[in-house]
């Protein structure tokens, strides 16, 4: 959605004018972006949620359950493990 307020676009650092860009909620938290900058990114992943994931999935696999087991598979997946000896 476009923003109504003035902000700060995390993905650039420059300015963004209400109605020049889009908003989003993140962490508890209001972030906007340029639009220009919001195509321009399209389809690649964000830094700041990919780290959040990370250390969401670090913490939830240190316990035990479906959560943990299915938080683990992912941390392994992203170091490139191989299951069974086939790549």
């Amino acid at each position: 959605m476009r923003n109504r307020y003035p902000g700060t676009c995390y993905r650039c650092g420059g300015h963004v004018a209400p109605g020049e860009g889009h908003f989003e909620r993140f962490m508890g938290r209001w972030r906007t972006q340029h639009a220009s900058c919001a195509i321009e990114n399209r389809g690649s992943p964000d830094p700041e949620r990919a780290a959040y994931n990370k250390r969401r999935d670090e913490l939830r696999g240190a316990g035990t359950g479906r959560a943990a087991q299915k938080a683990r598979k992912r941390l392994r997946d992203a170091q490139g493990h191989v299951y069974g000896g086939v790549a």
